[in-house]
């Protein structure tokens, strides 16, 4: 019986020793040598570089065979998208609910997945005609949808041009409503001006929205909130009544998820 118990236990303590391995990683100690993990976690060394070699094949972890040194693979880093995104939703949910019940349009939250946006939560207007933006729904960030417009306009020049298409493949994917990078580039200057994003017909002929950001830290833009309408209710006064509720909303998710995204991911707040 002891052998049983032993043979039946060691996938578990296995287990459990790889989430210790994962676990000793941190913003301080962004990359770790096998010695490291060792004697931090009390573990013989062969012990480790099983553990290691496992995580390892499976693309959660990165070795840099010049310094020996391992480091969190991007598959982790996407793990973490996820977990932001729930963390995000459950705070907004209340607030988005709100901004519906007041405007009786449809209302959107927008996060990043690589390249791709993605509506994370909706919230459909009560009106009789009103947009269907179901939750799940991804589109190119790219695309000009005021949503993506949002989530892009505050990345950096490095990063913003490894999520859109090269030149040659922007001319021969044909789903933006920007004939250039260029054309993309400038918008998102504006949008940055603003502190909003609007897409007038540009996606949709029959549709009008404006989406603002929902901030983590001073740098990092999480998500994006957008009120979509049918372009035959976009009448400037409403228009701009629509802009004011969804920046004031936006507002309110990022006081509330800022200090969550702090404790969490050690996120400095947005000052406000």
């Amino acid at each position: 019986m002891p052998k049983v118990r032993s043979e039946s236990t060691q996938p578990l303590r296995s287990a459990q020793r790889m989430l210790d391995v994962l676990g000793s990683f941190s913003i301080a100690k962004s990359s770790r040598t096998l010695t490291e993990i060792s004697e931090e976690l009390d573990l013989a060394p062969s012990t480790v570089r099983r553990l290691l070699l496992v995580l390892e094949g499976h693309d959660l972890l990165i070795l840099d065979r010049e310094t020996g040194r391992y480091g969190i693979s991007p598959r982790i880093a996407r793990l973490e998208m996820i977990a932001r995104a729930r963390s995000i939703i459950a705070v907004a949910a209340p607030i988005l609910a709100r901004l519906c019940d007041e405007t009786k349009e449809t209302v959107i939250l927008d996060a990043l997945d690589g390249g791709e946006c993605v509506h994370i939560d909706a919230h459909h207007g009560h009106k009789l005609i009103s947009a269907y933006n179901p939750a799940g729904t991804r589109f190119p960030s790219w695309s000009g949808l005021a949503g993506g417009q949002v989530l892009l306009a505050w990345a950096s020049e490095q990063r913003l041009r490894s999520l859109v298409p090269g030149p040659d493949e922007w001319r021969t994917e044909g789903r933006s409503r920007f004939a250039t990078f260029e054309e993309l580039h400038e918008e998102l200057q504006r949008v940055r001006r603003r502190g909003y994003a609007v897409n007038d017909r540009g996606t949709d002929p029959e549709a009008w929205a404006v989406a603002a950001p929902v901030w983590s830290s001073r740098h990092a833009v999480d998500a994006a909130i957008s009120i979509v309408i049918p372009s035959s209710r976009a009448k400037r006064a409403y228009t701009q009544q629509l802009t004011a509720a969804v920046k004031q909303a936006a507002d309110e998710v990022t006081d509330a998820w800022g200090p969550m995204a702090k404790e969490a991911y050690g996120d400095p707040p947005h000052p406000r």
